[in-house]
């Protein structure tokens, strides 16, 4: 699917764009780079150390962060606790604060273990997915890709 353009009046996004690609504030390179590469860089998911919240984790995720031998080694009680919070659905939100409560306690023991599903909490992104824009418009979806002709507009080139 093509953007289509939007009118100079509907260009909400631009300012925000603009101080992103003057001041480059992660140090990407942005002011030696085309409008083209400006734009590619700036939706590369990892160039910059951008996270976001990770609200859908699966079972199979924090079972293998957890370990085999943590898994192993764990109380009958803890493990049935574990598992029935997070096998009752598809994925679970580790942002919920009763869930992190209990996982924390379960693995208080085992603090590796515990950074390991504290790291499935985030993401990594790229930097257009979390620029603030600012609300947009009635009618207008939220700004998570920028494209070349975004970069050209905040510029100001022709």
């Amino acid at each position: 699917m093509v953007q289509q353009d939007v009118a100079p009046e509907e260009a909400w996004y631009l300012p925000a764009l603009a101080v992103e690609l003057l001041t480059d504030p992660k140090g990407v390179g942005y002011a030696a780079m085309d409008k083209f590469q400006a734009a590619a860089a700036l939706n590369t998911v990892g160039l910059t150390d951008e996270v976001e919240p990770s609200h859908a984790t699966t079972s199979v995720q924090i079972l293998t962060a957890i370990g085999v031998a943590v898994l192993a080694a764990m109380k009958d009680k803890d493990r049935q606790t574990l598992d029935s919070l997070i096998l009752a659905a598809p994925t679970v939100d580790l942002w919920d604060a009763d869930l992190w409560a209990l996982i924390t306690e379960i693995l208080v023991d085992e603090p590796e273990a515990l950074a390991r599903v504290e790291a499935l909490r985030t993401t990594s992104t790229s930097r257009a997915m979390v620029l603030d824009y600012g609300p947009a418009p009635e009618g207008f979806p939220e700004r998570r890709r920028i494209q070349y002709c975004d970069v050209a507009r905040a510029r100001d080139e022709s």
